[in-house]
């Protein structure tokens, strides 16, 4: 059993500008052990290297980085789930949990001033009261950039990434879960993939009439196949991985975007306190009709991705 110990604190090397969180290389030999430390070890570093970034400079991009880090993390522990110890998986699951929170607080404001209020501002460049919401985002953006630099300074951190380099280093070696993990990467892939793409059909089988928070569950459920589906790209041959991935993530993209217009009000709201009250009333009323005006199109895209993905060709065979 491996056990958490205090990491040492986050070196705060200068980095390069963001790094994209990818999955670990791996050779198509590899066995589900060596698959799940290789992929633990290139989160744990992705996640250090973007951490760093995101204290080093206000580019949105390093926590956007860093989230889709804890992200892969997270599924890495939810493909392999069955066959870590539940104390230490649930620990490192709760500190990625803990880390995410005040990051996805940033990201979010981030995404609703860059994709919500920048294109409403963008076709009414010369109102007053949506550059005045503009100045209120900024403030609420600079805010929530400082709350998750404090959780990217904090012990938790820490020992989140040196509890994923623990378990990268160590894993299972004993019982059932041992030969699970002694068998090729590719045939535990095959078959999680597999059960997971049947599993998400289903889900989506009535995407016309689901409801905004039913779709947000289908969207995280789409997210985490995609994820599972890059994690193991590499131990299959050719190009398909690759044209399955993007098709998930177009559909993702499309639920993505109806999911900030659901959530738009509230991310308004939030704004309140830091704008004068018409300015707030009348603007919030301009950013929510012109999104409004561009529920069809939407509805038209998330459609098309649903489609293109249901026909898609998956790549890990029978």
């Amino acid at each position: 059993m491996v056990r958490l110990r205090e990491a040492p604190p986050l070196p705060l090397v200068q980095r390069v500008g963001p790094r994209k969180a990818k999955p670990a290389r791996l050779s198509r030999r590899a066995s589900a052990a060596q698959a799940l430390s290789a992929n633990l070890a290139r989160s744990a570093d992705d996640i250090a290297w973007n951490g760093a970034c995101a204290l080093a400079g206000n580019d949105p991009e390093a926590v956007h980085q860093l989230r889709i880090a804890l992200r892969r993390l997270r599924a890495i522990l939810s493909l392999y789930k069955k066959l870590l110890a539940p104390r230490e998986r649930d620990q490192l699951r709760d500190l990625v949990r803990a880390v995410n929170a005040p990051l996805g607080r940033a990201r979010d404001i981030d995404v609703f001033a860059d994709e919500v209020l920048g294109p409403a501002l963008s076709a009414m460049p010369e109102d007053r009261d949506l550059a005045a919401l503009a100045a209120a985002a900024e403030a609420e953006r600079a805010g929530r950039r400082e709350e998750a630099r404090d959780a990217i300074r904090s012990d938790r951190f820490t020992r989140l990434i040196g509890a994923a380099e623990l378990l990268a280093a160590a894993p299972p070696r004993d019982g059932d879960a041992a030969a699970v993990l002694a068998k090729p990467a590719s045939s535990f892939a095959r078959k999680t993939l597999r059960r997971r793409h049947k599993k998400l059909c289903q889900a989506g089988h009535h995407l016309r009439h689901m409801l905004a928070a039913e779709r947000h569950q289908l969207r995280i459920a789409v997210k985490k196949q995609r994820y599972a589906a890059e994690l193991f790209a590499p131990l299959f041959a050719g190009s398909r991985p690759g044209k399955y991935a993007k098709a998930l993530s177009r559909v993702q993209s499309a639920l993505g975007a109806n999911n900030d217009a659901a959530v738009a009000p509230a991310q308004l709201e939030c704004l309140r306190p830091r704008a004068e009250g018409g300015a707030f009333a009348r603007g919030s009323a301009l950013v929510l009709g012109f999104h409004a005006g561009q529920a069809e199109a939407r509805e038209r895209r998330l459609r098309l991705a649903w489609k293109k993905f249901k026909s898609a060709k998956t790549f890990w065979g029978v």
